[in-house]
């Protein structure tokens, strides 16, 4: 939680890249997003989350684009990956929603995150 809360305050100070806040600190969640980790994880038991999976994959894209010298916050986690450590997390925390578990994962990852392209050469 407090990584996230740094997260949001970082964003929010003079000279870096803003989210599209309101002034109260908040904004819309769409789709899937807004389905509590409950409804996650008997989708994913079901292997029945194509849905999620997709909002996920754009969620996480629109991070790669907003947030500075990031170009993977996956690092170097695939998709399947990703969902695995979010139904782990959902179990633990059923009433949050889907978009709070991504906002976890980032705030867990950010860290690990690839900050550029690979290069041809393999740099």
């Amino acid at each position: 939680m407090m990584k996230y809360l740094v997260f949001i305050l970082f964003a929010m100070l003079p000279g870096t890249n803003a989210l599209a806040l309101d002034e109260n600190g908040n904004y819309a969640v769409w789709g899937v997003g807004t389905k509590s980790c409950f409804h996650f994880t008997k989708a994913f038991e079901n292997n029945d989350y194509a849905d999620y999976s997709n909002y996920a994959e754009g969620f996480l894209t629109a991070f790669n684009i907003t947030e500075p010298k990031t170009y993977n916050i996956s690092g170097q986690l695939s998709l399947e990956e990703i969902l695995d450590w979010v139904a782990d997390s959902c179990e633990l925390k059923q009433m949050h929603s889907f978009e709070r578990t991504l906002l976890d994962f980032i705030g867990e990852h950010i860290e690990s995150r690839q900050r550029r392209a690979r290069t041809s050469t393999g740099r």
